[in-house]
């Protein structure tokens, strides 16, 4: 079997707008600081919109969650993209300081987790990804992520260790194309990246995953099933590490920022999102069962 039982069908548009304002009232140029993790489809988003809009400016960074939370806190940009909404001490600065922020999800994406082609462990559940996080598993392994400020390492602690320390058996491979070709290369490897680092580039099949590693089925304790992070099983919710992509944007004039806002929430940027694999939040899904030919 190449993808799930199901499949995704993209209709109409929900719903999302910003307010409109005068053209002498905009800026035309932002700096936007995005999660490194979602790098492949924000260059696709970017290509798109500034085709559109040749008078906006955006002077995007990639960077850690961590390094973009610090960039809005510190005013090195007004619009960043992560996967958490602003903590109370966050939003406390920003009311003491008398600035509007504005914050929504646009899309959410799976977790995966992967193995070298050599490892056994191709079906785990949540407490055998814990023990193995914790060091506690029948099996040592190295447990890769793509840096100490990432937001994947951030989700894995606190919905998977929670209150437990993380294994000293733990290696930042400082992006995550380099955490694929750790674990592609090391037999005793486990890593976590974000779902678009996983998918299959050849272009010949569009729902299927790289060769180079095995993605881990992770067993949900509800459907007691096991599930990779195919996106209808993110449409689903029933693919256990799912997490959502929020924008949080400190501009206070309407300009640059609102318009990729606006150009992400709506249907060419949704659709950009359902091609990188991930899950839009503001387009209408359908799912309709199918059967796949596994020969």
């Amino acid at each position: 079997m190449k993808g799930p039982i199901l499949l995704l069908a993209l209709s109409c548009i929900l719903f999302f707008a910003c307010s409109d304002d005068e053209a002498h009232k905009r800026v035309n140029k932002i700096t936007i600081s995005v999660d490194e993790t979602y790098q492949p489809v924000f260059e696709q988003l970017l290509k798109v919109f500034t085709s559109s809009y040749p008078l906006d400016t955006l002077i995007v960074h990639y960077k850690s969650e961590q390094e973009c939370l610090e960039d809005l806190l510190h005013h090195r940009s007004n619009l960043i993209f992560v996967t958490r909404q602003l903590d109370e001490k966050e939003r406390a600065y920003f009311k003491q300081k008398e600035l509007r922020i504005s914050s929504l999800h646009v899309a959410k994406d799976g977790i995966a987790m992967i193995i070298n082609k050599q490892a056994p462990d191709s079906f785990l559940t949540k407490d055998q990804i814990r023990s193995i996080l914790s060091n506690k598993y029948t099996r040592p392994y190295t447990i890769v992520f793509d840096n100490a400020g990432s937001s994947t390492l951030r989700y894995i602690q606190d919905s998977i260790l929670r209150t437990e320390a993380i294994s000293p058996q733990v290696y930042a491979a400082k992006s995550n194309a380099a955490v694929v070709d750790y674990v592609a290369s090391n037999p005793k490897a486990i890593g976590f990246v974000g779902l678009d680092y996983v998918q299959d580039t050849s272009g010949m099949q569009d729902n299927s995953f790289t060769k180079k590693v095995h993605v881990v089925s992770i067993y949900n304790d509800s459907t007691k099933e096991f599930y990779q992070p195919y996106q209808a099983y993110l449409a689903l919710k029933v693919y256990p590490l799912v997490r959502k992509l929020y924008f949080i944007n400190s501009e206070q004039k309407v300009g640059a920022g609102t318009d990729f806002i606006n150009f992400i929430c709506k249907e060419r940027g949704q659709l950009i999102f359902a091609h990188a694999h991930m899950f839009p939040l503001h387009m209408e899904i359908i799912i309709r069962e199918t059967n796949l030919n596994t020969h």
